[in-house]
């Protein structure tokens, strides 16, 4: 768009212009300008300083509050340094004198087209990531050092039922459901200088309803290297965990075992079947045995790492415990760190060898409303013909006998 009441001076500037490929509109005071801007996209214009209704830096004042990716050269015949210096100072890109030079009109234009195109690129694609952002089919939020909630994406505000303002400058713990009984995967409190990828939190929704996500970070650093802000992804796994609880209440089932109960097995295969079985399923475990943990591996697939010996010598650089005192130490921690998990003891007959059936006993009788409470299960196989008919009628007073069928 050329604005200047000069009709002279427009047309020929129309002509220089078309011969290198602009479509041009003249028009000849700063109203018509206005209008024809509100009507019209323009990527430029050049206006003169001097119109007969408004002064033309008002013009361009105007012109930039409207549309910020017009380009606007302006043009002057009685320029002084405060004028073009004003000029530029309200948003032009560009200030030429009169008489106007074609060549140097002609590239001025062009690096303020080619400027503008490329501010309106970055414009649009800071509007599609923001759309992304705002809209993406998993929850964002941005926290700073102090776990402050600065930024938050409309989905997890709309999944959660808050408006975003309840929820920026709010600690991010407040959006968790705490978890007194606690769990392996579930962070007690919120540090940014902890590695929480894979996490699981449980958030709680505005109307009480319970989401259960896991966790994923990356994290942002000034220029001196020091952390100022860690973004975080929630993906929504409830469904996911309903669905494997459902499956783990249908293992449970077909092995006849239930949470929060202790039985005896009456074969050892037995009890390596199920506990495979359960831990293959997602319940996390923990075998204390006698046996090699190699051969436990290949045959039942437990791994290594949950594998803790029963014996008063190491073998194989595996964990081991040699007293009771120390078996109970290791239940008591691993039901405390981990939810309603499976617990193999298998060596009852040596530990009974070693402390004598009724300390043994004792323990079992201790630990099974440990199992109870915790909603945990515990496999005790033996050889029923290692005990009397006394020692197995005291045991199975207290656990359940699950036998082969």
């Amino acid at each position: 768009m050329i604005v200047d009441d000069d009709r002279n001076l427009c047309e020929s500037l129309e002509m220089i212009l078309n011969e290198v490929g602009y479509g041009v509109v003249s028009v000849y005071n700063g109203a018509d300008a206005l209008q024809a801007a509100q009507e019209h996209e323009f990527d430029a214009a050049i206006i003169d300083i001097r119109l007969p209704d408004i002064d033309g830096v008002e013009v361009l004042r105007l012109l930039s509050q409207n549309d910020t990716n017009m380009g606007i050269m302006m043009v002057s015949g009685e320029a002084t340094v405060e004028t073009a210096v004003g000029s530029l100072n309200q948003g032009a890109d560009a200030f030429l004198l009169k008489p106007v030079n074609a060549r140097d009109l002609i590239s001025r234009l062009e690096r303020i087209t080619r400027f503008k195109a490329a501010q309106r690129e970055i414009e649009r694609q800071r509007l599609l990531l923001d759309d992304l952002y705002e809209n993406a089919p998993v929850m964002y939020l941005s926290v700073d050092t102090q776990g402050i909630v600065r930024s938050i994406n409309r989905t997890m505000a709309d999944d959660l039922g808050f408006s975003k303002d309840e929820i920026l400058d709010g600690h991010i713990s407040r959006l968790r459901v705490d978890e007194p009984s606690g769990g392996a995967n579930r962070p007690s409190t919120f540090d940014l200088s902890t590695d929480l990828n894979g996490s699981e939190w449980l958030l709680r929704r505005k109307d009480g309803s319970i989401i259960d996500t896991i966790l994923d970070f990356s994290e942002e650093f000034d220029n001196e290297g020091n952390l100022t802000t860690k973004r975080v992804v929630f993906r929504d796994i409830t469904e996911k965990k309903l669905a494997e609880s459902n499956l783990r209440e249908l293992v449970f089932k077909l092995n006849g075992v239930s949470q929060g109960c202790s039985y005896l097995c009456s074969e050892h295969e037995l009890a390596f079947r199920i506990y495979s079985d359960l831990t293959f399923h997602g319940v996390p475990g923990v075998c204390l045995t006698r046996e090699n943990p190699e051969e436990l591996e290949t045959k039942y697939g437990i791994h290594s790492e949950n594998i803790i010996l029963i014996s008063s010598r190491e073998m194989m650089g595996h964990r081991h415990v040699s007293n009771l005192q120390e078996v109970n130490r290791v239940i008591s921690d691993y039901l405390e760190n981990n939810v309603s998990p499976i617990m193999l003891l298998d060596g009852l007959e040596y530990l009974i060898s070693r402390f004598e059936f009724d300390i043994v006993y004792t323990f079992i009788q201790e630990i099974r409303f440990d199992f109870m409470a915790k909603r945990g299960i515990l496999l005790i196989p033996v050889h029923p013909q290692t005990l009397s008919e006394r020692e197995l009628a005291l045991i199975t007073s207290e656990i359940m006998l699950l036998e082969l069928k």
